[in-house]
């Protein structure tokens, strides 16, 4: 399930951004659109969802009376980092000072559909990354790991150990078994022990600095096409 909520106090505006995502429900059946016609009335309903009920997409207006598009997006971000955020103004001038919400684009109303279904691929994709899965067959057990979730793999010794967000798992393993397993969109070789989860890196020089600080070396045979591929990764708009 994909849950996409449209937040817009122009009841014409949002009936029109809600039949579109409704025609695109037709074809992706997934899909699950709830609108709202006021900042008040998303923030009431949003307050009293479950984590797992959460919004994976939405369609913000900027200016929404009291309770502003900006506000909501701020509020938004701090219980979930992760949804995709799309603006809809009618003024194009207001959207520099809304960075700091990470917003995934902006459309300028009214958006044509062409516009619509072109943000709304993007997030598809995105959101279809973030719920990729990795499988490992380990003897009878078979181990599965979010793609999302991990930092970076350590090998060494026939030994693989996945650092995750919320943990680690170490089970036994080659490297270049692991290369043609992985995406090699997403991740990156930068030593002959470690590959890391292009999302998750900070800063990339002489060494690869991750979230939560953590800090990997960059060995020779790998400088020059890491900074390459991590420079294509970008220019994809992957990161985030």
């Amino acid at each position: 399930m994909i849950r996409i909520a449209v937040c817009d106090d122009n009841r014409e505006e949002l009936n029109r951004i809600t039949k579109i995502l409704d025609e695109l429900a037709l074809i992706f059946p997934e899909l699950l659109v709830e609108s709202f016609l006021s900042g008040e009335e998303f923030l009431e309903h949003y307050q009293k969802m479950c984590p797992a009920q959460l919004f994976d997409l939405i369609f913000l207006d900027i200016h929404l009376g009291e309770i502003n598009g900006l506000y909501l997006a701020r509020e938004i971000r701090k219980r979930d980092g992760d949804v995709l955020i799309v603006y809809l103004t009618a003024h194009p001038e207001y959207v520099f000072g809304v960075f700091d919400t990470n917003p995934l684009d902006f459309l300028c109303k009214p958006a044509p559909p062409t516009l619509v279904h072109a943000v709304f691929r993007r997030a598809y994709d995105k959101l279809k990354q973030r719920r990729a899965l990795l499988f490992f067959q380990q003897g009878r057990d078979m181990l599965v790991f979010p793609v999302a979730r991990i930092l970076y793999f350590d090998c060494y010794g026939g030994r693989i150990t996945i650092h995750m967000l919320d943990g680690t798992e170490e089970f036994r393993g080659k490297k270049n078994a692991l290369l043609a397993k992985i995406p090699r969109e997403e991740f990156l070789p930068i030593h002959n022990h470690y590959i890391v989860n292009m999302r998750f890196i900070q800063k990339l020089r002489n060494a690869v600095t991750l979230q939560d600080k953590i800090t990997l070396p960059i060995s020779r045979t790998y400088a020059q096409s890491a900074k390459m591929e991590f420079a294509r990764y970008l220019t994809r708009g992957e990161i985030g």
